[in-house]
């Protein structure tokens, strides 16, 4: 009878997802002159790449010019750092746009024009009036889900206001909560508004709350936290769950499979170091009296006592809104990858795969680094001062950069990297958990490890204007380490040139083997291939194909080194001279495949007949940033050859994600 009766649940789920596709579909078509999504968010839900909408009425009300657009764009970055797509949601020119620009956002936030705070009641009228419309967090909900996406950040909730069991002053973002199934990310509900009566009130909507447990929390915190209260993290409320961010990634899974017409709350304490707590408490009590002194009501109360309190608390509410909101967007993307792992069914334990399975498997071996990068706010570096600008704390790394950029290209990866028992170690852990990577032999727990770190100073322009780095933790990378593993069973293996000699030394003789791809990393660490290419060509015949990826700069080093009688001009790129370097040293050297990067100029490799050619790259008119565009065209390259394409296609492939990162800095 239980079978049974599961069968005619799974059968009406079935033809409950399929209706709602038609739904869907119908929706499009209908909506098609209203809805425009940008470019950039249709193409990473087209990859399948996590999505993390934005309200925007935090721009148009929530904070003055130019604090606001600062602060949009900013949340913006970080959400891109932590490996998603944002996408601000707002209305202009008589559509719903999913995806502003850096123009449309400016316009929203300079004042210079009325905006319309918009809910779902006044989704027809801004639109069929073709006025500017500013989301509130009901109307970035129902955006969000036409546009299939299913999580979005914002500040905080909106919800019962102070005497609104009396006034019946309810926020429609709790009804919209009951009824859209998108999960929210913010700092709890406004504490200028009735907390208690607002979680009674979700409850009633049948809308989970959960509040996001930090991963550095230990066990007594996570067990006393309470629903937090935006400038504080303490509402004196006992929170209905507590999930970490990976569970809360499984909640809105289920939740979306089980198709339920309702969305979720994740709500995320401040930050401890921004945390007003009493402080403010005293400057809402006076901006609820003011309230009722100057009659406000309806929408135009939570702006004005947001502005009622940043002023009596001289501008902390406001420092402490923004700490908030660049909070909840980190955590709120962590909870977009993890969901997007899920869905792809990436995460599987090494234990599971057998010898054949590996071999359909890329192993990648190489550096794990959390990067540090500032970005300059000024074109001229101010010595023995201090320096203005953007900073970000992402995960990095080459043989990491290269292992995340072959997964989202839907290649199965195996990762052996070292990293410390610390902050940074565990910031690396979950990075590669949340991307579907499976972690072998790396050096974690180990108190004699500490993790790498690199600090990047990138000028206006996005190119690198300086960089330190601690890079200790590479000496872990040994083969003692990889004594466990079977390399022979891999098709295909990657290492860059922070693994010692001797590993790459070993890899390059595993039997069954097929292609080894290597890159360089730098010019200092050229040598190693250099070696390696001749250690590999003392033991020949080898069965072993060899590819290396240098840059420019590298492929130089490595010319002088093996063919010290050609002489290459760099400035400008010779890349018929490129083309006779690179077939002059294969022919000495059979087993070896070169892949020179040479930035805007494209790359030059061997074509579909064998020989060396110009692969051109298309041209970039605006640049993000360079970062990373060299390891995710290795990855692309490697998850083509992985599934069998020519090395050309692959190419090709890898060229079209790097000018994808250098457009996006994704």
């Amino acid at each position: 009878r239980m079978q049974s009766m599961m069968s005619r649940i799974s059968l009406f789920g079935g033809i409950l997802a399929q209706v709602r596709c038609l739904h869907a579909a119908s929706t499009h078509r209908l909506g098609q002159h209203v809805l425009r999504v940008s470019d950039e968010v249709a193409q990473a839900l087209a990859d399948n790449t996590p999505v993390v909408s934005l309200e925007s009425t935090i721009i148009s009300h929530g904070m003055d010019y130019p604090a606001n657009v600062e602060t949009a764009l900013a949340v913006e970055n970080i959400i891109r750092e932590e490996g998603c797509i944002p996408a601000t949601i707002g209305i202009l020119n008589g559509q719903v746009v999913v995806g502003l620009s850096r123009d449309e956002i400016e316009v929203l936030g300079n004042k210079k024009l009325p905006v319309i705070k918009t809910s779902r009641r006044d989704l027809a009228h801004v639109l069929s009036k073709k006025l500017l419309g500013a989301t509130t967090v009901s109307g970035t909900m129902i955006a969000s889900h036409v546009a299939g996406i299913p999580i979005f950040v914002t500040g905080g909730l909106g919800g019962v206001h102070r005497d609104g069991h009396v006034t019946m002053d309810v926020s429609a973002d709790l009804y919209e909560l009951g009824k859209t199934p998108v999960a929210v990310v913010s700092a709890g509900v406004k504490s200028v508004l009735d907390i208690q009566r607002t979680l009674e009130v979700l409850e009633t909507q049948g809308v989970f709350v959960g509040t996001v447990a930090a991963s550095d929390d230990n066990i007594q915190e996570i067990s006393t936290l309470q629903f937090p209260a935006f400038f504080s993290r303490n509402s004196g409320m006992e929170s209905p769950n507590v999930v970490t961010e990976e569970e809360a990634a499984g909640v809105l899974h289920a939740n979306l499979s089980l198709g339920l017409e309702c969305g979720m709350l994740f709500a995320v304490p401040i930050p401890t170091e921004s945390d007003l707590g009493e402080y403010v408490n005293e400057a809402i009590e006076d901006g609820v009296i003011a309230l009722k002194e100057y009659n406000i009501t309806g929408k135009d109360v939570t702006p004005y006592l947001l502005r009622f309190v940043n002023k009596a608390t001289e501008g902390r509410s406001l420092q402490a809104n923004i700490a908030l909101v660049k909070n909840n967007a980190r955590v709120g993307s962590r909870i977009a990858r993890h969901h997007k792992a899920i869905q792809l069914n990436q995460v599987r334990p090494l234990s599971t795969v057998g010898k054949d399975a590996n071999h359909q498997r890329l192993l990648v071996l190489g550096g794990s680094v959390c990067d540090v990068t500032m970005k300059m706010n000024n074109p001229k570096f101010l010595p023995s001062t201090t320096n203005y600008g953007d900073m970000f704390i992402s995960v990095g790394g080459v043989a990491r950069n290269v292992a995340c950029a072959a997964a989202k290209c839907d290649a199965r990866v195996d990762f052996f990297t070292a990293f410390g028992n610390d902050y940074f170690g565990n910031m690396i852990k979950h990075d590669l958990e949340s991307h579907g990577i499976n972690q072998i032999n790396f050096a974690a727990g180990n108190d004699d490890v500490r993790t790498a770190v690199y600090n990047a100073w990138i000028k206006q322009d996005g190119s690198l204007f300086a960089a330190m780095a601690d890079m200790k933790a590479f000496s872990f990378l040994d083969e003692t380490m990889l004594a466990n593993t079977t390399v022979g069973e891999y098709r295909i293996a990657f290492a860059d040139c922070n693994c010692t000699q001797t590993l790459l030394n070993n890899v390059a003789t595993s039997p069954n083997l097929d292609t080894f791809f290597v890159d360089p990393t730098s010019v200092p660490k050229t040598m190693k291939i250099v070696d390696l290419v001749k250690e590999m060509h003392s033991n020949a015949p080898t069965a072993v194909k060899l590819m290396i990826s240098p840059s420019e700069e590298e492929f130089d080093y490595i010319c002088k080194k093996l063919i010290p009688e050609h002489e290459l001009i760099m400035n400008p790129i010779d890349i018929p001279g490129v083309i006779g370097a690179a077939t002059k040293i294969s022919s000495l050297y059979p087993f070896l495949t070169l892949i020179v990067t040479l930035g805007r100029d494209g790359v030059v490799s061997r074509g579909d007949d064998n020989h060396y050619v110009h692969f051109p790259s298309e041209v970039v008119e605006c640049v993000e940033s360079v970062t990373g565009a060299g390891d995710s065209f290795n990855g692309a390259v490697l998850a083509a050859l992985q599934t069998g394409s020519s090395l050309s296609d692959a190419i090709s492939k890898g060229i079209s994600m790097a000018v994808h990162v250098i457009r996006t800095h994704l």
